[in-house]
């Protein structure tokens, strides 16, 4: 399934551009890659806090407060 929408969306003034709209062409798979790619380098992110506050050990953090 390849799904594109094709748009005039952005209006841009025609006195100082050479053009006076912009299109655009929205792709579906592109949509979902950057989705895909976003979410997993969120997910990613998170990972290395989490190991190293998993090697932390707890009763030495809370002996000091």
């Amino acid at each position: 399934c390849h799904l594109v929408v094709q748009s005039d969306l952005f209006q841009i003034p025609p006195e100082i551009y050479k053009i006076s709209r912009l299109p655009v062409d929205i792709r579906f798979g592109d949509i979902l890659l950057i989705f895909a790619v976003s979410f997993l380098l969120s997910f990613l992110s998170t990972l290395l806090p989490a190991m190293r506050g998993a090697r932390l050990n707890s009763i030495e953090g809370l002996r000091y407060e």
